[in-house]
């Protein structure tokens, strides 16, 4: 069941999860290295409240059907989180675009793993900040094709005249030949019915999300908020607009 998806609103497999996790707490990105990290107390939500070492207070909203939370509807965050382009020789930094799928927190990490976490994982929005860490699972958007030209921080700018005010993003794919497991046939039979109402519905998502990257971050590695919405235009899928001020 390594494969099974979370929920009908994260839709990331148990492996994908744990080995992003792994990885990011320093274990190997084995079975056993799975293993080892499930052994922490696991907390996963929609909502994560993050303090951050300047005594600020943070909010995030996972992305799936919008909770209604106090009595209000909360649309899903996203982010703008530091990195550089992917190139092999480039070091150009770059404003990456990222939407939050949910947060998860760790705790009781030396009494589960038998080891202390590194420091620059460790957390003070929890009790025991010293052995809590808060991870954003993020899926991550890419410069749209028809985005020739770049602004600051190497963001995309709108063809047209929302150039100045605008940057256009589609969602990022892994390279080619990459595919996340829960779209082999075997697990997707069990969980086809989460990624539409029919047969063509399941169909265009799997050949379009069998490459989406998702990816684990902190508040550390996150710039700001970003303020997006779909494209107006029904014609163009999966296509966002940032607005932006410089």
């Amino acid at each position: 069941m390594w494969d099974a998806i979370l929920c009908p609103s994260v839709l990331v497999s148990h492996k994908e999860l744990l080995l992003l996790v792994a990885g990011r707490m320093q274990a190997t990105r084995t079975r056993a290295g799975m293993i080892n990290v499930c052994k922490c107390q696991w907390s996963i939500g929609r909502h994560v409240s993050v303090r951050t070492r300047a005594g600020l207070r943070l909010h995030y909203w996972g992305s799936g059907t919008y909770d209604h939370i106090y009595g209000v509807k909360k649309s899903p965050t996203w982010v703008e989180v530091a990195g550089y382009d992917t190139g092999a020789n480039s070091r150009r930094k770059t404003s990456r675009l990222a939407l939050v799928v949910c947060g998860i927190q760790l705790s009781k990490i030396r009494e589960s793993m038998g080891t202390r976490l590194p420091a620059h994982l460790r957390d003070v929005s929890g009790s025991e900040g010293d052995d809590t860490v808060t991870f954003l699972l993020v899926r991550y958007a890419q410069p749209h094709e028809s985005a020739t030209q770049r602004g600051p921080e190497h963001r995309p700018l709108c063809p047209g005249p929302f150039k100045n005010s605008h940057c256009l993003w589609t969602w990022a794919t892994r390279p080619g030949g990459y595919q996340r497991g829960c779209f082999r046939d075997r697990p997707w039979e069990r969980h086809r019915r989460y990624f539409g109402h029919t047969l063509d519905d399941q169909h265009r998502v799997r050949q379009r999300d069998s490459r989406a990257w998702y990816d684990l971050v902190q508040v550390t590695n996150i710039t700001g908020y970003a303020n997006v919405q779909p494209d107006v235009d029904e014609s163009q899928q999966e296509v966002f607009l940032q607005s932006v001020l410089w």
